[in-house]
């Protein structure tokens, strides 16, 4: 991989990181299939292993907690991960969000 790809790759997944956490802060929490689906109109074609693996960082941030519920992972917002999404707090690794009308 290049610098241009790891620039792209790294993008993306703080682009996602932060989209994640937004729909989870509008939705109160949600399920790893549903984020599926849920962040493709945002412009993020990922799977759920993408989804996964960040939804990982983000609990080892302590911004999510998820439970294990068979071949489902239901995740619930961390007040820290509500304060991220509203751009009150900035973490490495995640992009901010744009200013809110």
């Amino acid at each position: 991989m290049n610098d241009l790809q790891r620039m792209v790759s790294t993008l993306w997944r703080e682009g996602l990181r932060l989209c994640l956490l937004d729909l989870l802060w509008r939705l109160h929490g949600a399920n790893d299939f549903m984020l599926v689906d849920l962040v493709a109109p945002y412009g993020f074609k990922a799977t759920r292993g993408n989804i996964r693996a960040e939804l990982s960082f983000l609990e080892n941030g302590g911004m999510v907690r998820l439970d294990h519920l068979g071949d489902l992972v239901v995740v619930h917002p961390t007040e820290r991960g509500c304060e991220v999404a509203a751009g009150l707090l900035v973490v490495h690794g995640i992009r901010r969000p744009e200013p809110r009308d």
